[in-house]
Parts: structure tokens; C-alpha cells; sequence
């Protein structure tokens, strides 16, 4: 599981809106914000998918990881790192785009090593339902901001399950837990993500980004993948 960008912890300079009727002109105003953020994020995601695919059909790479496990080690390091140095350094759009690019790639590789070992049609039913996660909770989020709910609050306790959620993670990596645990924990990972594209959009809508659609591009990539993730886990039942 991978960290999500607590970017949303900012509170936005203007007023916060605490409900009332449902307004459109906040959903329009956004709107183009909103194209850039979905279109990034489905390139990345593409990039992603395509890489996951290409190696996990090359033979020889994937022998090579297998004699050579500090490759898999590394291509899991290096996305948390970059995701904490683009949470917690300050950078210029493009900087961020080419780090986001190249997550994308790190983990579109991390993946392939999971993809040879899961059937064709988990991975097909797992992005389906991903997608339909994604869809759901965004049109929650789009209807909670047209009320002028501002589910800024959320953040905090979002980021708190997630802590966790990664530090019952890291203490399975050192045990032996049971395909039911793994199952349980990959379930509550689900929810949680669903939640954060509820909290995600959201916060698109009602703060102000100054313009930085890659920083909401990552959080949605992040939500997405960590969703799919935990659903091939689950459809895979725990392999």
C-alpha cells in the first residue's frame, strides 16, 4: 500500500463552506481544473497498466528479478520515496510531473512481478470494480460539494487509518498471517481509498490549488492503485 499526499491538510484561504443548497457554479468553476486532474491521472494510470503488462511478459526480466531480489526491493522503495519527497519538498509543476512519471513507471514494474501471479481475468475484474469504485464515490464527492459540504476534517482521521493500516502491513511483511487477515486488511484498504476519492474530489471542488493539478492528479493515481491493488488481494483470496 502506498502513501497517500496529506495535500489536502491546507485549509483554503477563502471562507469554508458549511452546506447548504446545491450549487453547480462550484462544480462548473472547476471544471477544467477538474479535465486536467482526471485526464493526468488516466495517462498515468495508462502508463502504469502498459508497463505492468510489457514486463510481465518478458521472460527474461522477470528471471532476472528472480535472481536478482534487490531489483523488487528497490522498485518498492523508490515510489515511497518519491511520493514523501513530493508530499514534503517544495518544487516546481514540472519537477513534480517528471517524478510522478517516473512513480508511475516503479510501480507499473513493481506490479509486473504480482501480474504473473494472477489469472487474466482477476486483473480484468479488478480494474472493472475499481472503476466502479472510482466513478461512485466521485459522484458522492462532485454531490457533497454542490451541497457546500467541506469534508476538510476528514483528512486527519483518513491519514491516522492509514498510518494504521500500513503499520499492520508492515508487521505482516514479519509474521505469518492467514489468508484471512490479509483478506480483512485488504478489505479495509478498500474502503479507505473509497473513502479518500469521496474526500479527494471533495477538496478539489471547494479548495483553492493554485493551479497545481498534478498534486491532485497523484492523490486520485494514488487512490485508484491502492484500490486495485487490494482487490486483486481479495479476488486472488490472499495469494
Amino acid at each position: 500500500m502506498t502513501h497517500h499526499i496529506p495535500s489536502s491538510w491546507l485549509r483554503p484561504k477563502k471562507e469554508l463552506f458549511m452546506g447548504g443548497g446545491f450549487n453547480t457554479a462550484r462544480i462548473q468553476q472547476k471544471a477544467p481544473f477538474m479535465g486536467l486532474v482526471i485526464g493526468l491521472m488516466i495517462v498515468q494510470l495508462a502508463l502504469t497498466y502498459y508497463t505492468m503488462e510489457a514486463l510481465s511478459k518478458n521472460v527474461a526480466f522477470q528471471d532476472y528479478m528472480k535472481a536478482n531480489l534487490w531489483v523488487l526491493i528497490l522498485a518498492f522503495i523508490l515510489p515511497i520515496v518519491i511520493i514523501l519527497v513530493l508530499a514534503l519538498v517544495p518544487m516546481s509543476m514540472y519537477l513534480k510531473l517528471m517524478l510522478f512519471t517516473l512513480f508511475s513507471l516503479l510501480f507499473g514494474l513493481m506490479l509486473s512481478a504480482i501480474r504473473t501471479r494472477v489469472p487474466p481475468q482477476v486483473v480484468k475484474a479488478a480494474m472493472i470494480a475499481t472503476l466502479g469504485i472510482f466513478v461512485s464515490m466521485f459522484i458522492v464527492g462532485l454531490v457533497m460539494a454542490g451541497f457546500g459540504y467541506d469534508l476538510f476534517w476528514l483528512g486527519v482521521i483518513l491519514f491516522i487509518l492509514l498510518i494504521m493500516l500500513l503499520i499492520a502491513g508492515v508487521v505482516m511483511l514479519f509474521t505469518d498471517p492467514s489468508k484471512k487477515a490479509l483478506r480483512i486488511r485488504a478489505i479495509l484498504v478498500i474502503i479507505l481509498f473509497a473513502i479518500y476519492v469521496l474526500f479527494d474530489t471533495n477538496q478539489i471542488i471547494m479548495r483553492d490549488y493554485n493551479g497545481d493539478y498534478v498534486t491532485a492528479s497523484i492523490d486520485y493515481y494514488l487512490d485508484v492503485i491502492n484500490i486495485f491493488t487490494a482487490l486483486l488481494e481479495v479476488l486472488s483470496n490472499g495469494n
